[in-house]
C-alpha cells in the first residue's frame, strides 16, 4: 500500500509540474512599419472561445501601439496571451539584445480602467492599463541586425516577407514634387530643408519666389527599421547626423508655442535631443511612430514660421519616408484621425520609379477562369493598373492589368498559375505596385525578419515558429510582400540589388 501511495503522489507531482496544459504569455515588439501584417497574423492563428478574443490601444487595430489576444493556437495545450508594444524595429533589437523591460497591457485590468475581451475586437483600450512590465520574447524588424549597434548576442533571425519603403510628400506640397533621388534625399535630410524647385524643376516654386514653397525633412527616430533602410538605400547614412523637424513644442529648443492649430500647422522646430536614443543633437530625432509620422503629414503647411531659424510665416511642405501601410495612412488617410481621404499628400517615385498608387480597399465579387473580376459590392474608382490583388479566387501575389468599369477589372496571376472561377468572393487591393519591386528596378526595400534568442524554447518557440509561418503564407499582403515572389536579393541593407536568374 505505501508503495502505491508512493507511486501516485509521483504521477500526481509529475502531472502538476507539467508544463503541457500550462497557460502561455508571449511578448512580442519591433517593426512599427510591418505590425499590421503581424497584428493580422497573430489573430488569424488564433482560436477564441468564450469570453477571449483581442483588444488594443486607439481607434485603429492594424495601427495601434499595444494589443492584447487570448485565446487557442494548435500545438499549444493552454491558454495563450499574445501582448504587443510596436516600438520600432531597431528599438526591438535593442530590447531583446539588452533584456530591455517594456510596458504592455494588463488584461484583466489591475489599476487601469476595465475593458473586455471581443472575438471582433475591442478599441479604444485606456493607455492607463500598460502596467505589465516585461521583457520581449519575439521582435519583428525590417532591417538586418548586423546594420544596428546591437548585434551581440546574435538573435535568430528568419526571413518572412518584403517591406517596401515610399517615399511621401505633405498635404501642402507644389504639384510638380513627384520625385525623389538619391542627392535629393542627402541634401534635404543632412541640411534640413531645401528649395521646392531642386524637386520640381519649376522656377515659380524656388522658396526665393513669392509663389516658392520651402520644403523641410521629417521622419523617424533612430530607433525605426524604416528609417534605417530608407537612409541606407538613398546613401544619407545609417549613423550620419541629419536634421529632421517637426511642429514646435511649448519650451523645446526655445519654442514658445505649440505648432499645431487643428489640422494646421502653424510652427515648426527642429526635433529636440533625446537622451532615452540617445542622441546629442537637435533634428537626429523623429516620431517613434510611423502612424504618427504619417498623420502629421497630412497637416496643412501654408503659412509656417520656423522656430529654429527665425524666419516665416512662408509656405512649406514635408518629405518624409514611410512603410507601405503607413504611407497609405498618409496618402489616403487609411486609419488617420486626420482629416478624410486624400488631403494631398502624394506617393513619390524614387529615382523615375513608383511602386505605390491607388487606393486600399476590399470589395466583393466574382472571378472567372481568365482573371476577370465582375465587383458586385463596391467599385474600382481609385484602383489603378499595376496594384496588387489578393483573393481566394487568385494565387499569390496578382495584379491589375487593365480596369475595365466601374464595375469590372482585370488581374495576372503568377506565371504557370491558373485562376479559381469563384463568386461573391472578398477581394482586396494594396497600394503597392509590385513588379518594379519584385523585378528590381526599385530599390526601397528591406527584408521583414522575425527574430527571437537561441534560448527560446517550449510554447514561446511553437508559436514563433507559428507566427512565422503564418505571416510568410498569408499575412504579409497586409504591409509587404512575399519573398517567394521576387526575382532580385540583396544582403545587406541598402546593399546591391542583383537577379537571383
Amino acid at each position: 500500500m505505501k508503495l502505491n501511495l508512493t507511486a501516485l503522489s509521483a504521477a500526481a507531482a509529475l502531472l502538476m509540474a507539467s508544463p503541457a496544459f500550462a497557460d502561455v504569455t508571449i511578448y512580442i515588439t519591433g517593426s512599427t512599419a510591418f505590425r499590421s501584417a503581424v497584428s493580422n497574423a497573430i489573430k488569424n492563428k488564433m482560436t477564441f472561445g468564450g469570453g477571449q478574443g483581442y483588444a488594443f490601444t486607439g481607434s485603429n487595430f492594424t495601427g495601434s501601439s499595444n494589443q492584447v489576444f487570448v485565446g487557442s493556437v494548435s500545438g499549444i495545450s493552454g491558454v495563450v496571451t499574445v501582448k504587443t508594444n510596436w516600438s520600432g524595429s531597431v528599438a526591438g533589437i535593442k530590447a531583446l539584445t539588452t533584456n530591455q523591460n517594456l510596458s504592455f497591457l494588463d488584461y484583466p485590468a489591475s489599476s487601469g480602467t476595465a475593458y473586455t475581451l471581443s472575438s471582433s475586437g475591442t478599441g479604444s483600450v485606456n493607455t492607463n492599463n500598460l502596467n505589465t512590465v516585461a521583457q520581449a520574447d519575439i521582435t519583428m524588424a525590417d532591417n538586418y541586425q548586423g546594420s544596428t549597434n546591437f548585434t551581440n548576442p546574435s538573435l535568430t533571425t528568419q526571413r518572412v516577407g518584403v517591406v517596401p519603403f515610399a517615399w511621401v510628400s505633405s498635404a501642402s506640397a507644389p504639384a510638380g514634387l513627384t520625385n525623389v533621388t538619391p542627392q535629393l534625399a542627402r541634401t534635404l535630410f543632412q541640411t534640413g530643408f531645401c528649395s521646392a524647385a531642386l524637386f520640381t524643376n519649376n522656377n515659380a516654386d524656388a522658396s526665393d519666389k513669392g509663389t516658392g514653397t520651402m520644403v523641410y525633412a521629417i521622419g523617424r527616430d533612430p530607433l525605426s527599421g524604416t528609417r534605417l533602410v530608407s537612409f541606407a538605400e538613398s546613401g544619407i547614412g545609417i549613423f550620419t547626423t541629419v536634421a529632421q523637424y517637426q511642429p514646435s513644442v511649448v519650451g523645446v529648443n526655445g519654442s514658445t508655442v505649440n505648432g499645431v492649430s487643428g489640422t494646421t500647422v502653424t510652427n515648426i522646430n527642429l526635433t529636440p535631443v533625446d537622451a532615452t536614443v540617445p542622441t546629442t543633437d537637435p533634428g537626429m530625432t523623429g516620431f517613434s511612430s510611423g502612424g504618427n509620422l504619417a498623420d502629421n503629414l497630412r497637416y496643412t503647411t501654408t503659412s509656417v514660421t520656423d522656430d529654429n531659424s527665425g524666419i516665416g510665416p512662408m509656405k512649406i511642405c514635408f518629405v518624409s519616408y514611410l512603410g507601405e501601410s503607413d504611407a497609405a495612412r498618409a496618402v489616403n488617410g487609411t486609419g488617420s484621425g486626420v482629416g478624410s481621404g486624400n488631403v494631398g499628400c502624394r506617393y513619390l517615385s524614387y529615382n523615375g520609379v513608383n511602386a505605390f498608387g491607388g487606393v486600399v480597399t476590399t470589395v466583393t465579387g466574382n472571378v472567372d477562369t481568365s482573371g476577370n473580376i465582375t465587383v458586385t459590392t463596391g467599385t474600382t474608382t481609385g484602383l489603378v493598373v499595376g496594384q496588387l490583388v489578393r483573393s481566394s479566387g487568385l494565387v499569390g501575389d496578382s495584379y491589375i492589368t487593365a480596369i475595365n468599369s466601374s464595375t469590372s477589372f482585370t488581374v495576372s496571376n503568377p506565371a504557370g498559375t491558373a485562376y479559381t472561377a469563384g463568386t461573391a468572393l472578398s477581394i482586396s487591393t494594396s497600394n503597392l505596385l509590385p513588379q518594379a519591386i519584385w523585378n528590381g528596378s526599385y530599390t526601397m526595400w528591406g527584408y521583414e525578419n522575425i527574430m527571437w534568442r537561441s534560448s527560446l524554447a517550449g510554447d514561446k518557440l511553437t508559436f514563433g515558429n507559428a507566427l512565422k509561418n503564418q505571416i510568410i503564407a498569408v499575412d504579409y499582403f497586409a504591409a509587404g510582400l512575399s519573398v517567394t515572389s521576387m526575382r532580385v536579393n540583396r544582403f545587406v541593407d541598402g546593399g546591391n540589388v542583383s537577379a537571383t536568374y
